[in-house]
């Protein structure tokens, strides 16, 4: 068990986890009235515009696990996950900033956890996963909505999407 694990946390920034996502399902660019803390990082940010993205991806990748486990990028910001996924297939994800999905790189990247990702790990993350093939994905792009907090946005747009994309969740 700790073999494979090791086989598969090594692997992770390989083509393998550039070929574990599968493409975009859409993308809801979003302006949030008050900012909120983005701790999926190494380095904490204050954010008030980010986008919320449905990347489909193989499950086994998706699964949660209690030690380092494979990071979703997108580009070179590892993804703050807001469901499971594995059983639908898909991961919702928030990422700061707009982000186009048809040009921004979406891949799994090195097993660790997102919070140990600086700046300069995410560009080695990403220079390393370009190299290995990992591309954005032509997705349906939704009006930038507003919303005055992030519980507004929670109770919200992300209810329904979990209702529509992850409904066992």
């Amino acid at each position: 068990m700790i073999l494979a694990y090791l086989v598969f946390a090594a692997a992770a920034a390989g083509p393998e986890g550039v070929a574990a996502v599968h493409g975009v399902r859409g993308a809801w660019p979003i302006v949030l009235g008050a900012p909120f803390q983005y701790t999926w990082t190494a380095t904490p940010q204050l954010v008030n515009e980010a986008t919320l993205l449905i990347v489909d991806a193989d499950p086994e990748w998706l699964r949660l696990r209690q030690t380092d486990a494979p990071v979703l990028f997108v580009g070179a910001a590892p993804a703050e996950r807001l469901n499971v996924g594995v059983e639908c297939g898909c991961a919702i994800v928030l990422v700061p900033g707009v982000v186009d999905p048809a040009t921004t790189p979406i891949y799994f990247g090195s097993a660790t956890l997102a919070e140990r990702v600086d700046a300069a790990a995410g560009a080695r993350e990403l220079a390393a996963a370009v190299a290995e093939g990992a591309r954005g994905f032509a997705a349906p792009v939704a009006p930038q909505a507003t919303f005055t907090d992030p519980s507004a946005l929670y109770r919200t747009l992300l209810s329904e999407l979990v209702l529509e994309h992850a409904p066992a969740e």
